[in-house]
C-alpha cells in the first residue's frame, strides 16, 4: 500500500488538536417519530463512520465517535433495517458537524450546526432482509435550467413514476453548475416514489469554494455525505466522491481521482464486508477510459489495490454521456482474480438535453455514442444480477438500431457498403448475428463512431453546443456486404442475444436502384 505516511501523520496531529465527540443511540423507531421514546429498543452492532474511522454501537445501542469541523457522521445501513427517508424520498441517516457553517458561498453551502447536542440518535426501521433487489441507475441528470428540468420531468421521470424498484442511484452531475436547481430537481425526483441516492459529480461543486474542502458543501447540505456506504440484501453499496477540485472558480479545474483519506476510509469500510457479499462501487468519474484502453490516469494504483481483494465487484459511473459495458482483466491492468465489471451508465440527459425537438416538444438528445438518453435497470437475486438499458420514450425491448445502410442505394456502390449496428449495452458476452436476404453475414465489433450519430449531429449544428461531438464506442458492430446487390428491395435482419438469454431483433429494408 502506497499511502503517504506523512499525510497520515499530519492528519492525526491536526485531528487530535480539533477533535470533539458525538455520541448517542441507534434505536428501533417503532412509532416513526424519529425520537428515542421510552421502551423503544436500542440496537447493538450497528456500524457508524465519521468519514475516516468507524465505530459500532454497543450492547445497549450506544456509540461515540470523534469528529472535527466539517465531518458528517453517518450510519452504515444494515441489511435488515431501513433508515429514515424524508418527504423528498432522500435517505437521512447522518449528522453534519460544522459549527460555524460554510464560508460565504453563492449557493449557501452548509448552514451553521452550532454545538453538538447531548445525544445524536439515529432511528432505524426493522425490515425483513431482502434477497431480490431492483434499482435504477441514472447517469448524469444534469439539468442546467428550468427548461432542462421540464425535459427531465417529461422525458424520463414520468416513465418511472410508481416504479417497483427499491431505489434510484443518480451517478453525479445532479445538476449542471446551477446548484439552485437542486430544489426543483428533488421535487421532480420524489414523484418516482422510492428512495433516491445521489452521487456528487464535477458539476455539483461550489465553484466559488477556495479548495476541495468546501467544494461540495451545498451538495452535502442538500443530500448528505459525499462518501458513505449502505447495505441492501446481500449488496454492500459504496458512494464515492472521486472529483478533486483545485479551486480558483473554474468549472474544469478538477481531477477524477481519490485522496488518501478516502482510500483509507474505503479500505476500512470494505474490511467489514464478507467476501460472499456483492460490493457495488458508485462514483461519477469512470475508472477506465475505454477509448484509450487504459485506466484513467488519475485513478491511482492505491484504489485498485484497495478493492482488488474483493471477489464480487461491480463499478458504476457516469460522466462520459455514453453507455459502455466493460469487463476488465489482467490484460487491462486489473489484478483481481475475477474480471472487474465496470459499467459507464448512460446519461438520462443524453447530450446535455440538446438536440432536434421531436413531436412531443422534447429534444432527441442522443448520447455521443449514438445511444438514446436513458437509464439502466438492475435486478439482483442475492449477489447475482441482470441488467438492461431502458431508452427514454422507447419500449423496453428497444436495445439496438441498424445505423447503416438505409434508404435508396445505387447498385454500383453496394459491394463496398457497410452494415453498422449499434447494440446499446453490449459487451463481448452478447451474441449479435445478421442476415442479408436470409443469408448470414458476419458482424464484428468495431471501435468507431456511430455513423447515424455523426449524421444527426452534423445535420443541424445549431441545436447542439459546439463542443458536443460523437465519440467512438465499443458496442458498434460492422459487416461489409462485399457483393453487388440486384435492383430491388433487400432485407437486413439483426438478432442480438444478451448474456441472460433475452433476444432482440431489428429489421431494415434497403432499396437498390440504378
Amino acid at each position: 500500500m502506497l499511502f503517504l505516511k506523512f499525510f497520515v501523520l499530519l492528519t492525526i496531529l491536526s485531528f487530535s488538536l480539533n477533535a470533539q465527540v458525538v455520541k448517542g443511540y441507534i434505536f428501533h423507531d417503532t412509532n416513526s417519530n424519529r425520537v428515542l421514546d421510552s421502551g423503544e429498543e436500542k440496537i447493538p452492532d450497528v456500524l457508524l463512520s465519521n468519514g475516516r474511522d468507524f465505530t459500532t454501537s454497543d450492547t445497549n445501542g450506544f456509540y461515540s465517535i470523534d469528529v472535527k469541523d466539517g465531518d458528517i457522521i453517518f450510519v452504515v445501513k444494515p441489511a435488515d433495517y431501513n433508515t429514515y427517508v424524508d418527504e423528498l424520498n432522500i435517505p437521512r441517516f447522518y449528522y453534519i458537524y460544522k459549527p460555524e457553517g460554510s464560508p460565504e458561498l453563492k449557493y449557501g453551502g452548509i448552514k451553521p450546526t452550532g454545538a453538538i447536542p447531548e445525544n445524536v440518535n439515529f432511528p432505524l426501521y426493522k425490515i425483513e432482509k431482502q434477497e431480490k433487489i431492483k434499482f435504477l441507475a441514472f447517469g448524469d441528470p444534469q439539468p442546467g435550467s428550468d427548461k432542462h428540468l421540464d425535459y427531465m420531468r417529461d422525458d424520463v421521470i414520468s416513465e418511472v413514476v410508481g416504479s417497483d424498484a427499491d431505489f434510484v442511484i443518480a451517478l453525479g452531475d445532479i445538476v449542471s453548475d446551477n446548484l439552485s436547481l437542486y430544489t426543483r430537481y428533488n421535487e421532480i425526483m420524489k414523484t418516482i416514489g422510492i428512495p433516491i441516492y445521489n452521487v456528487p459529480g464535477n458539476h455539483d461543486m461550489d465553484y466559488d469554494a477556495k479548495s476541495d474542502e468546501n467544494a461540495l458543501d451545498t451538495f452535502k447540505e442538500t443530500f448528505g455525505p459525499a462518501n458513505y456506504s449502505f447495505n441492501v440484501g446481500d449488496l454492500h453499496i459504496v458512494v464515492l466522491d472521486n472529483i478533486i477540485y483545485y479551486g480558483e472558480g473554474k468549472a474544469g479545474n478538477y481531477d477524477a481521482s481519490f485522496n488518501d483519506q478516502q482510500l483509507e476510509w474505503l479500505m476500512k469500510d470494505l474490511s467489514y464486508v464478507p467476501n460472499d457479499k456483492r460490493v457495488i462501487l458508485t462514483m461519477h468519474g469512470p475508472i477506465y477510459n475505454y477509448r484509450a484502453e487504459k485506466f484513467s490516469v488519475n485513478m491511482t494504483e492505491d484504489f485498485l489495490d484497495v478493492i482488488s481483494g474483493k471477489e464480487n465487484l461491480l463499478v458504476l459511473s457516469g460522466h462520459y454521456h455514453t453507455n459502455e459495458n466493460l469487463w476488465l482483466t489482467k490484460e487491462n491492468g486489473w489484478s483481481g482474480d475475477k474480471p472487474l465489471h465496470n459499467i459507464i451508465c448512460g446519461a438520462i440527459c443524453g447530450s446535455w438535453w440538446r438536440g432536434p425537438i421531436d413531436d412531443r416538444g422534447l429534444p432527441v438528445a442522443d448520447q455521443r455514442d449514438g445511444v438514446p438518453n436513458g437509464h439502466l435497470v438492475f435486478n439482483f437475486d442475492k449477489i447475482n444480477y441482470t441488467y438492461k438499458f431502458k431508452a427514454a420514450r422507447f419500449p423496453e425491448d428497444y436495445q439496438m438500431k441498424i445505423s447503416l445502410p438505409k434508404g435508396n442505394i445505387k447498385a454500383d456502390s453496394t459491394s463496398s457498403l457497410n452494415i453498422y449496428v449499434n447494440v446499446f449495452n453490449a459487451d463481448n458476452n452478447w451474441n449479435v448475428k445478421c442476415s442479408l436476404d436470409n443469408s448470414p453475414i458476419t458482424l464484428e465489433a468495431t471501435l468507431e463512431k456511430d455513423p447515424q450519430a455523426v449524421e444527426l449531429y452534423e445535420k443541424d449544428p445549431s441545436v447542439w453546443a459546439g463542443w458536443i461531438k460523437p465519440v467512438k464506442t465499443g458496442h458498434l458492430y460492422k459487416a461489409n456486404i462485399g457483393k453487388k446487390l440486384e435492383k430491388g428491395i433487400h432485407k437486413i435482419i439483426v438478432t442480438a442475444t444478451d448474456p441472460f438469454g433475452e433476444i432482440y431483433t431489428a429489421t431494415r429494408l434497403i432499396e437498390v436502384i440504378d
